[in-house]
């Protein structure tokens, strides 16, 4: 889970680049949105011709 500091007390919740054993309560990542695969538009019943489906994804900032 993660919060904001721009927005405390939003959370998101998606996918680490990181190894498990790096991360740790208060660690900071950077955000970006990934396209998912029209497979997973498709599921969730969203035509993928009319609109994507985007996910959070976040990379442990190591500097």
């Amino acid at each position: 889970m993660i919060e904001l500091d721009e927005q405390p007390g939003l959370r998101l919740t998606g996918v680490i680049e990181a190894d498990p054993l790096e991360v740790e309560v208060g660690a900071r990542v950077r955000a970006r949105l990934v396209d998912l695969p029209p497979a997973v538009a498709a599921a969730a019943g969203v035509d993928s011709g009319v609109a994507g489906l985007r996910a959070p994804q976040f990379e442990l900032v190591t500097t």
